[in-house]
């Protein structure tokens, strides 16, 4: 909706997000997901699709999370991954890389558009 800010805190190691406020300010940041495994590496990569759900690479896959900062799933993948993005010709094909491999996983929904 371009009202929220998602950022990856490698430090913490989870996503935070930030309310862009009306006047174009960011408002206070609270924890938007935290993947709550044992292995906890830094967040890297960062997507979104149409219907707003959040795709964040990271340790052992990709994490599906909702605008609400539900898990939705883990798209598993043995090595770490770096980062991910929607392509391809209808806007519905899932590309990550992960550490020396680039994996591609058709979706049922396009990527998020900017505007």
């Amino acid at each position: 909706d371009g009202k929220t800010l998602y950022v990856g805190d490698s430090h913490e190691k989870l996503w935070r997000s930030f309310p862009i406020l009306e006047d174009g300010t960011v408002g206070e940041g609270r924890v938007f997901f935290d993947p709550a495994t044992s292995r906890k590496d830094s967040p890297d990569g960062m997507s979104i699709d149409a219907d707003g759900n959040l795709y964040l690479s990271g340790r052992g896959g990709v994490w599906v999370a909702s605008p609400e900062g539900k898990s939705l799933g883990l798209i598993s993948v043995p090595e770490f991954c770096s980062n991910v993005t929607f392509g391809g010709v209808d806007g519905k094909t899932l590309y990550f890389t992960c550490s020396n491999k680039v994996y591609s996983l058709k979706m049922k929904v396009k990527g998020g558009q900017f505007r």
